[in-house]
């Protein structure tokens, strides 16, 4: 795949600006919406329709946190080839062979991960902790648990607050 690609008919790939366990995350604009998304592709651990399912359950899940301030939205999933992108495998990156595969389209977030950023003073760096403990708090009462934090996964805050808790 490479810049100016259509994906799923809607999608124009724009450039890499990340990678992760399926491929290069890519930013995209959706040309319906004309709004700029990320695309990062997944694969499914073994084959079938029960691999396919275990790996439909992460967006689902994901479903019930649209619009939540420290969550990145997941917007839609969509298929379509795979043809010579390029997939991480442990530390080595190789090419995949064609194939049919998942892309997850999601908000995507200016500003890159946290560890393209400067360092911070000690004020910010415990809001964004705070930030990031009320993402993963949530997540983990709905039963999902994040297996990749670190700070190439966890977006520059977008200034958004978190929805008020009541209070007694």
């Amino acid at each position: 795949m490479r810049s100016g690609d259509q994906l799923a008919n809607r999608y124009v790939l724009k450039e890499v600006i990340g990678a992760g366990r399926g491929g290069d995350v890519w930013l995209a604009h959706d040309t319906v919406v004309g709004q700029d998304v990320a695309l990062k592709p997944e694969r499914t651990d073994g084959e079938g329709e029960t691999a396919v399912r275990r790996l439909l359950g992460e967006p689902r899940a994901m479903a019930k946190f649209r619009g939540h301030p420290h969550v990145v939205t997941l917007l839609d999933v969509v298929s379509d080839p795979l043809d010579g992108s390029r997939v991480r495998d442990g530390n080595r990156v190789q090419d995949r062979a064609a194939g049919k595969g998942f892309w997850f389209v999601m908000e995507y977030v200016p500003g890159g991960g946290l560890d393209a950023r400067a360092p911070v003073s000690p004020t910010r760096a415990a809001r964004i902790g705070a930030q990031l403990a009320d993402a993963l708090d949530a997540l983990h009462t709905a039963g999902i648990v994040h297996c990749d934090v670190k700070p190439a996964n966890t977006p520059s805050p977008r200034g958004r607050t978190p929805p008020r808790k009541p209070t007694a």
